[in-house]
């Protein structure tokens, strides 16, 4: 699996621009920021625009499925290259 992702990477000034409650939560690890992440990701939407942390990187992608899962929605979000899972470890931000 690619770690890296090469579409929709943007930088971490950008990610503060779209939320910096999810900039300071992905990147640093900020667990005060949880609370608006967490009520934010349950309100997500499918094909909404979201802004992600992975691999090191903050990347714009869209919402490809929202399922239901034991502790929350089950999201998957998709750079046009790959799919990948956001709920639990990484989360995902609205950006619009």
């Amino acid at each position: 699996m690619r770690t890296k992702p090469t579409i929709g990477a943007i930088s971490r000034a950008e990610a503060e621009r779209i939320s910096p409650e999810y900039a300071r939560f992905a990147a640093d690890g900020d667990w005060s920021e949880f609370g608006a992440v967490a009520k934010a990701f349950r309100g997500l939407r499918h094909w909404q625009r979201v802004v992600t942390h992975r691999g090191g990187e903050f990347v714009v992608a869209r919402v490809a499925s929202v399922g239901r899962g034991r502790g929350g929605p089950a999201v998957r979000v998709s750079d046009g290259e790959s799919i990948w899972r956001v709920d639990g470890d990484r989360w995902a931000f609205p950006a619009d």
